[in-house]
């Protein structure tokens, strides 16, 4: 599976942005938890709102499954640097 994102920088409004209902936590939807979850990439965003968020992709450790959406937050065990 090949995934291709275009990305705008952190300071530039994208020109539509995402419905609020695809602005989701990181979790895992098998097995219910962010415990699991490796993350593949991080990019600053904006959100529905004009806040800032991320556009991420991840993947679950325990059950394989890959995620990427837009986000209001991240698990606290990947912020580290990404102030």
């Amino acid at each position: 599976m090949s995934l291709s994102y275009h990305h705008r920088p952190a300071t530039e409004k994208p020109l539509h942005p995402a419905p609020a209902e695809e602005v989701q936590p990181c979790t895992c939807t098998q097995c219910g938890t962010d415990e699991f979850l490796v993350p593949d990439n991080l990019q600053p965003s904006f959100l529905p709102t004009g806040a800032r968020g991320w556009e991420v992709t991840y993947w679950c450790s325990k059950c394989d499954g890959f995620y990427g959406h837009l986000t209001a937050g991240l698990p606290a065990s990947w912020r580290a640097g990404t102030t």
